[in-house]
């Protein structure tokens, strides 16, 4: 599951867990958008490893 937050016009703040052989880690990512016609672009990213056993 996903969760995503406008933080400002062009700013989204994304949530999301991962599993990559057995191993989990939660996601945060920043995606901005720099004019109307402009793709969105990850400005930012961050990923925390969730030890074995946990919920």
């Amino acid at each position: 599951m996903s969760t995503g937050v406008l933080l400002a016009p062009g700013l989204v703040h994304l949530t999301y867990e991962t599993t990559l052989k057995g191993n989990r880690a939660r996601r945060s990512s920043l995606w901005r958008k720099q004019g109307a016609d402009a793709p969105w672009q990850m400005y930012y990213h961050q990923a925390t490893l969730i030890p074995p056993g946990t919920v």
